[in-house]
């Protein structure tokens, strides 16, 4: 099996944050080499205690639990790569798909969904043309289970910042995975439903200038043991 998988730095396992890999018109600082892909991993599955990730490379797969990421971005050699996804108490493959990644580019891969319909997205992560450094980047995400038209306001601000919100795809998940500019600053996010009912909130989150980020909702609506909870990815 070809020595497909390399380590840029150490693995660390974050809740839902982690440092800042999007600098410049490239997407990255000089500290990456060209030729590789960068990928960072986001376990959104509420239905197991965590899983495993496998790319298949010389590597041993890496274990995620539930709200957390892979931090930092790691180093992928570029081209088609076999992904399995699989539980780490039930050795139950969730997912098995195929990826393709290529050199220069960033990535983050996204796992969610049920246990009965496993869901797996993942996005280019490129930044905005002419970004104001003065602003933070955004995206929102929505995979909670038994969501539709969620809406993510900033508390006190009657317009939301993203609105209608269907529960994501591995497909709208792509069409959604545009940052766009907003003013930096601490705020507390809140998700609302169609009736305008405050599903979860995320308290005094502060979005740095400069910085990009992903707004994700996951969990599952009125379950007890895994609610509905608004995490926030740093780039």
């Amino acid at each position: 099996m070809k020595n497909s998988f390399i380590k840029l730095c150490l693995l660390f396992v974050g809740i839902i944050s982690f440092s800042s890999c999007l600098k410049d018109n490239d997407g990255y600082g000089n500290d990456y080499p060209s030729n590789i892909a960068l990928m960072t991993f986001v376990n959104a599955f509420p239905e197991a205690t965590g899983l495993n990730f496998d790319l298949n490379g010389n590597q041993p797969p890496f274990g995620l639990e539930y709200k957390k990421v892979l931090m930092p971005y790691n180093g992928v050699y570029p081209g088609k790569r076999q992904l399995e996804i699989f539980s780490i108490n039930q050795n139950k493959t969730f997912i098995d798909t195929l990826i393709n990644v290529e050199a220069g580019k960033g990535y983050t891969a996204f796992v969610f969904g049920t246990q009965k319909s496993p869901k797996f997205a993942m996005t280019q992560d490129t930044v905005i043309k002419d970004f104001d450094a003065e602003k933070s980047a955004f995206r929102f995400l929505n995979f909670g289970n038994n969501t539709s038209a969620i809406s993510i306001f900033i508390e006190g601000e009657e317009d939301p910042i993203f609105s209608n919100r269907s529960m994501d795809s591995g497909t709208s998940a792509v069409q959604n995975q545009r940052f766009t500019a907003h003013t930096s600053g601490t705020y507390t996010l809140v998700a609302k439903d169609s009736e305008g009912t405050i599903l979860v909130k995320r308290e005094n989150f502060n979005f740095e200038k400069g910085r990009y980020y992903t707004i994700m909702l996951s969990g599952t609506k009125d379950h007890a043991q895994t609610p509905l909870y608004l995490g926030v990815v740093q780039h």
